[in-house]
């Protein structure tokens, strides 16, 4: 099968479009076009109260893949202006994103280049590589960072040195609370240095500061430098203290090394896309259009996920309310249909989002003169229960249970099938197990 077609790369900036979007559908990021500048972080099943709409919604979290460089003294996030945009540009196939810009400082150009990825192998990890190469011999600092600027709540918890639940060296990890205190999550992270000599760079600006991880290194022209970092973000929701989980998921996965998680990711996605749909038409612009609602879709959605999906996903920007994280009845309607073949083990999370409406006093279905059942059509991602914007009105109050049915029948007829061939079939031997047996 040929492979998805992805958009073009963006090699002009400053025009005002969406910044890029990355997910697994556990974590979602928006990328700037300098990607170490903060951008927009959220995580499934974490919640805040609105600042100004004063309900249940998805709430930003720390950006975990931050960062700075630094040359000569004269720092990417002081000096932004000195910062130039060359190319941005996603890999369907293997959900990446690559970004390339200079930094110019003291007569020192240096070439920069980001790559980005979510793993949908290991959901609660996300990825980062930045390779930067100068022109001049020069000194060269390297920093990452989880950042919280900006971002509504506060720091429940800040480590820089890990307690014993850690099996591996961490540079750091957060607990943050969500304003209203409706929920917390954690964040850790483990970066290294390829390329050559370099000193750690300690430094900590306090309880209410970002993490920071850096390196520095007397930079010689032509020879890149690679800061890798590897992060873990974990709701409250999946585990009740999320930053020791953070960090024993990411110290896990720093065991295994980037470039292992990178190709887990890339054989996750290699199989997603089995199900690919190929349109036969003179005009390419509707395979183009069908790869990225493809692509998007299984973006974000995660059988790892705690929550049901809303309806722009984890792709919120500063521009629009994007319905405030809210999961909404016609996402379960529309959506479960074409994920039962490409992620027949999702459907459970929308189905068991539906059913728990029944269990939450403000999920409750009411009555209707027809006999029908009706459901709120729009609820709270964390609890499940009603939500619209403001304390009054109609808007999104009810939906009737014969739009969802269908979706959610054909989801248990798949479940059971599902299941019943699964008895019929003998286990498959296990990669990388040479007896067959199942992996640890």
């Amino acid at each position: 099968m040929s492979p998805p077609l992805s958009p073009p790369p963006v090699t002009t900036g400053g025009r005002g479009d969406l910044p890029a979007y990355i997910s697994n559908g556990l974590l979602g990021f928006r990328i700037l076009e300098i990607p170490l500048i903060s951008g927009v972080a959220l995580l499934n099943g974490y919640v805040g109260l609105h600042p100004t709409a004063r309900v249940e919604a998805a709430a930003r979290a720390p950006y975990p893949l931050g960062g700075d460089i630094g040359i000569a003294g004269v720092w990417l996030r002081s000096s932004p202006h000195q910062a130039r945009f060359v190319r941005q540009a996603y890999d369907f196939a293997t959900a990446e994103l690559t970004t390339r810009f200079l930094f110019e400082a003291d007569g020192v150009t240096a070439e920069v280049e980001v790559l980005t990825l979510c793993s949908r192998a290991r959901p609660t990890i996300a990825l980062q590589e930045v390779r930067v190469q100068v022109d001049r011999p020069c000194e060269l600092v390297l920093r990452a960072m989880i950042d919280p600027t900006d971002v509504h709540g506060r720091m429940a918890e800040r480590l820089t040195e890990i307690p014993e639940q850690a099996d591996g060296p961490i540079d750091g990890a957060m607990a943050w609370e969500s304003l209203g205190a409706l929920s917390r999550c954690g964040i850790a992270h483990v970066t290294e240095l390829e390329g050559g000599p370099a000193e750690p760079e300690p430094r900590d600006g306090g309880r209410e500061s970002p993490l920071v991880a850096g390196y520095r290194i007397d930079a010689r022209p032509g020879r890149p430098y690679r800061l890798r970092q590897i992060v873990s973000l974990v709701p409250e929701v999946l585990h009740h203290q999320p930053e020791a989980e953070a960090t024993r998921h990411v110290s896990w996965a720093a065991k295994d090394g980037f470039e292992r998680l990178r190709q887990e990711n890339r054989e996750r996605w290699e199989e997603l896309w089995k199900g690919r749909i190929v349109i036969a038409a003179q005009d390419e612009r509707w395979q183009r259009l069908a790869d990225a609602a493809f692509f998007y879709l299984n973006s974000s959605v995660h059988p790892s996920a705690p929550s049901s999906t809303s309806m722009y996903g984890l792709a919120q920007w500063n521009d629009y309310h994007y319905y405030y994280g809210h999961v909404m009845w016609d996402v379960e309607t529309f959506c479960v249909p074409p994920l039962l073949l490409t992620q027949p083990r999702r459907h459970g999370r929308f189905s068991s989002t539906a059913a728990g409406r029944f269990r939450q006093p403000g999920g409750m279905p009411s009555s209707r003169a027809d006999g029908d059942c009706s459901f709120p059509g729009r609820v709270g991602p964390f609890t499940g229960m009603r939500r619209h914007r403001g304390w009054a009105g109609h808007h999104g109050m009810r939906t009737t249970s014969r739009s969802m049915s269908p979706a959610h029948t054909r989801a248990l007829h798949t479940y059971r099938a599902t299941r019943a061939s699964s008895r019929r079939m003998p286990p498959a031997p296990c990669s990388g197990s040479p007896t067959g047996s199942p992996a640890p």
